[in-house]
Order: C-alpha cells, then sequence, then structure tokens
C-alpha cells in the first residue's frame, strides 16, 4: 500500500474506528437549523408540506434531531433517512432517536445508497472529508433537486497564520481547504448551480451559540467584519458557508 493510500485509510478510520464518536457523540447542530431556515427564507424556498430528504454524512445525528423537530413544530410530515459510514455513529444514532422510523431512520452506507426521488439532501460539513469531492457531488445529483451544503472556508489568510490545516486534520481529518472563491469553482464544475448561500459568521445564529466571552467577543467582531464586507472577512479570517445548490 502506498502512502497516500495510507493517508485516505487513516482518514476513514479516524471516524470508523469508534473513538471519535464517543467523544462527540453529544454533539448538538441545532444552529445549523436555525441557518437553514433564515437560507430557505432568503431564497423563498419553502419545504413541501411532505418533506422527503436524507443527509449524507449524518454522524450520530446532530443535525437531524433539531431539524425532525423543527419539522415537527412547523406541522410538516417528514421523511427523513440519515447515512453514515460509521456503525458506531449510526448505532449511537438509533440509540437516540426518539422519532418513529417512518419520520426519521439511519443506516450505515454513503451516496451509493441514498434513493431518487428526494426534495432535499443534506451535505453538513462532509466535502472536506471525501477523496474526491466531484464524485461525491456527481453521484448524488440524480438523486435530489436540492442539495444543502454546511461547508468550512479554511484557505484563508487568518487560517494560514495560525496553521489552522494542519489542526483540522489532526482533530476532523479534512483533507480539502477551501476558500470561498475555490468553493465557487466546484460547484461551477459540479452537476449543482449554485442558488444562495449565508456565511454563518453573518448570521446572528453565531452570536447566540454558547461560548466563553472571549470567544463570543471574536464572533461580534466577526459578524460586523461579514456584514461589512463578507468577501474580504472571509479571506482574512475563514468561517463557513451554508450553501443552497439546485440540480442543472
Amino acid at each position: 500500500m502506498n502512502q497516500s493510500s495510507n493517508n485516505l485509510t487513516q482518514v476513514s478510520d479516524h471516524y470508523t474506528s469508534g473513538a471519535y464518536w464517543l467523544e462527540h457523540q453529544n454533539s448538538d447542530s441545532t444552529y445549523k437549523v436555525r441557518l437553514l431556515e433564515s437560507l430557505l427564507e432568503k431564497s423563498q424556498l419553502s419545504l413541501s408540506s411532505t418533506l422527503k430528504a436524507a443527509e449524507i454524512g449524518c454522524g450520530q445525528g446532530a443535525f437531524l434531531f433539531p431539524f425532525a423537530n423543527y419539522l415537527e413544530n412547523q406541522k410538516i410530515q417528514c421523511k427523513l433517512l440519515g447515512y453514515d459510514i460509521s456503525s458506531q455513529a449510526i448505532l449511537l444514532a438509533k440509540e437516540k432517536n426518539k422519532h418513529s422510523e417512518d419520520t426519521l431512520s439511519f443506516f450505515i452506507g454513503s451516496a451509493e445508497n441514498i434513493p431518487d426521488g428526494l426534495d432535499f439532501i443534506f451535505c453538513m460539513d462532509v466535502l472536506e472529508h471525501v477523496e474526491n469531492p466531484w464524485e461525491l457531488l456527481r453521484s448524488l445529483s440524480s438523486k435530489s433537486k436540492y442539495l444543502i451544503l454546511h461547508l468550512p472556508i479554511e484557505q484563508s489568510i487568518g487560517h494560514m497564520l495560525m496553521q489552522s490545516p494542519s489542526h483540522s486534520y489532526k482533530t476532523f481529518r479534512h483533507i480539502h481547504f477551501y476558500s470561498w472563491e475555490t468553493a465557487k469553482i466546484l460547484f461551477q464544475e459540479s452537476p449543482f448551480k449554485l442558488l444562495n448561500y449565508q456565511f454563518t459568521a453573518a448570521s446572528n445564529v453565531s452570536l447566540k451559540i454558547a461560548a466563553s466571552p472571549m470567544i463570543r467577543l471574536l464572533r461580534l467582531i466577526r459578524y460586523f467584519a461579514y456584514k461589512f464586507n463578507p468577501h474580504l472577512a472571509t479571506m482574512l479570517g475563514g468561517g463557513a458557508v451554508l450553501l443552497l445548490l439546485e440540480n442543472k
């Protein structure tokens, strides 16, 4: 096995060995549901009253659980499917699932296991992990009209100065590091077109996430920087972006 194959095996093992999910079993991505609500409103796009959606790389359900609760509060009937390559993550998700399997269910699997005919596919913080992002996007394009992506923007002056890519690789096994410009090129060359986006730091949702006083201050500074000039802010300090894509 060559060095490249060894590295890719290490990336996969990071999430399938079990240790990662024991440390992150209580993760909660409720804020991403709020970001999604804001982005859909901004895009003047409504969710179907009988929504069918799937998440690829769902982990232990950090996004799908609060999303299912949100849909329930909105009186939206849904069929949500979660897929992940980690059996440990899926086991944790199934143990925590308080919804009926007709509403929310979890499966060990990857993109090829996702069924066709969905309203949305969610890909939250996944593209930076996969060997070939274009291949993943192509495989998803036949399964849903819309794709929602949450993507870290880690190719920035601040991230380079702080050597953040090395930290992201060590902690999360990120193997791709995007700037806002390279992210747009990725989607331009994919089967999807970019309809709308929402920088996480530019949303007041980011200010409400629990954190230390210093982190809250930094978020406030970033919030105003993004409000003043989002493209300059992302070049200087990176961040994350939620994107709405439509099948071409």
